[in-house]
């Protein structure tokens, strides 16, 4: 039994601390995009990156907070989901003022809020999908 609950712990929780290292990786790098070339679109690759990194973060949150037990639908998830990927966003934002030529952004703050609405959302319109179809209202 012991043997079983280690391998879901590892199953669903390795991956959201695999993701949060590797946000907290990229924030500590002065230039995270240095890798891609200098374009007129970098910005908005920023942008995308803020979204999706957090659209991520949220989805395994829910997957790991999920596979605790319980009823396949619980409001609690998605709020304990969305208040920990964003109290890591703010973490993540102070992080950055201590990172040479990086500063805290609360625009950033903004996209990373919009890819955990956007991933809890969607994953709430496919759990009440499948509730109707289950029967379930």
């Amino acid at each position: 039994m012991e043997l079983l609950r280690c391998s879901r712990l590892i199953r669903y929780w390795a991956p959201v601390f695999i993701w949060v290292a590797g946000i907290f990786y990229f924030s500590s790098r002065p230039n995270p995009l240095d890798f891609l070339p200098p374009s007129r679109y970098t910005s908005s690759i920023d942008k995308i990156a803020h979204v999706s990194e957090y659209a991520v973060l949220a989805f395994l949150l829910y997957r790991a907070l999920k596979k605790r037990g319980g009823s396949s639908f619980a409001p609690p998830r998605f709020s304990t989901s969305a208040l920990i990927a964003f109290a890591y966003a703010v973490f993540d934002e102070i992080h950055q003022e201590f990172v040479p030529n990086r500063e805290m952004q609360l625009v950033d703050l903004g996209y990373d809020l919009v890819g955990i609405i956007a991933a809890l959302g969607l994953i709430w319109m496919r759990e009440r999908h499948s509730d109707k179809t289950k029967g379930h209202v």
